[in-house]
């Protein structure tokens, strides 16, 4: 006869497993947070770009 133990959910190790899926979803959210920054900082800047460059070729009537 094989008695099967029931795994307690709360137990520490799957606790630790749980903290580690945790902190990997903290880490990608935070990764892909810090990207969408970046890229809009270069979206707004680009528009500033193209809008001094259009000014100095209206300067120039080019």
């Amino acid at each position: 006869m094989c008695i099967q133990s029931r795994s307690n959910p709360a137990s520490p190790s799957h606790f630790g497993e749980s903290l580690d899926f945790f902190a990997t979803i903290v880490l990608v959210v935070y990764v892909a947070i810090i990207a969408v920054l970046f890229l809009f900082v270069i979206i707004m800047s680009n528009i500033k770009i193209v809008k001094i460059y259009k000014n100095v070729l209206d300067f120039f009537n080019l």
